[in-house]
């Protein structure tokens, strides 16, 4: 859970990164560090080529709003793992040295029309999109049935 990745993009319009709001979203809906992602997967359209990507869009009020971003093409295979996943951004690139020190950092930046670099607070999906759970599949789980708890086991189909 303590993935880091990185965004692109987010000074760019093209494939749904504006709305009737902004014209950029990710320029100008005041992005900071500690603020909540999420990714979901997108239809894209690079260089005149249909494909998927995995969109990255601000959470506001536990809603999902504006596309800000993209997660870089080699992560389009992931879609299922990262579906509905959150992160948190911990550093926003920069061209200003100030602000981003280290030189890769800034070449990032410039290459992808902005960047930054977020971390994962909610477990990646397993298994076709589904949910990681908490539990093992042959733990016992308890059911809940006339005011008592009665434990049942998990048992497969043949």
């Amino acid at each position: 859970m303590n993935t880091c990745l990185d965004v692109v993009g987010l000074q760019a319009s093209t494939n749904g990164r504006s709305c009737d709001n902004h014209a950029v979203c990710g320029q100008e809906v005041g992005l900071k560090e500690d603020m909540v992602i999420t990714f979901h997967g997108v239809p894209t359209v690079i260089n005149g080529r249909h494909g998927r990507g995995i969109g990255v869009f601000l959470m506001q009020n536990e809603k999902k709003t504006c596309c800000v971003g993209f997660l870089p093409k080699a992560m389009a295979k992931k879609e299922a793992e990262l579906e509905g996943v959150r992160a948190r951004i911990v550093q926003l690139m920069s061209a200003d040295k100030t602000e981003t020190p280290i030189a890769s950092d800034r070449e990032l930046h410039y290459r992808n029309l902005g960047s930054c670099r977020v971390k994962c607070i909610t477990p990646w999906n397993t298994k076709k999109g589904k949910k990681r759970s908490a539990k093992p599949d042959n733990q016992e789980e308890p059911k809940q049935e006339n005011n008592t708890t009665t434990t049942l086991k998990k048992s497969k189909l043949n």
